[in-house]
């Protein structure tokens, strides 16, 4: 089994424009193949409802695993399985990312973000 590195953001403690600070712990961890790990998050401004777990591989491209509407509502983005990613919010200001089953595919960066605002992605498809 190979070692699977989850790294977190860069910034542990990075203060938005509007001043929220978010911290995440830990900040590196080292795993084995089929191990499973919690990467928790919280922050200083309980305005902010929406939250989301990011993922950014060492191309560059970030993808949402997760996100939550409030306190005790999550739920996983496709094509995320939830049997593998899941995010626990048992308060509004507090959120946990649990990966199970690790692979070498999960080696990345991990973000969490929390915002005042929903995210909208739309896609139109024309034919």
């Amino acid at each position: 089994m190979g070692l699977v590195y989850v790294g977190l953001a860069l910034l542990i403690i990075a203060k938005s424009v509007h001043g929220v600070s978010i911290i995440q712990n830990p900040t590196l961890l080292i795993k084995k193949g089929g191990d499973s790990v919690e990467i928790g998050c919280q922050y200083d401004d309980n305005t902010h409802y929406y939250m989301y777990w990011y993922r950014q591989r060492s191309l560059g491209e970030m993808d949402m695993i997760t996100m939550s509407v409030g306190k005790d509502i999550a739920q996983t983005v496709e094509p995320f399985n939830k049997s593998k990613y899941s995010m626990i919010r048992p308060e509004v200001q507090h959120t946990t990312l649990q990966l199970k089953g690790l692979e070498v595919n999960d080696s990345a960066v991990y973000f969490c973000t929390s915002s005042n605002t929903v995210f909208q992605l739309s896609y139109t498809h024309e034919q």
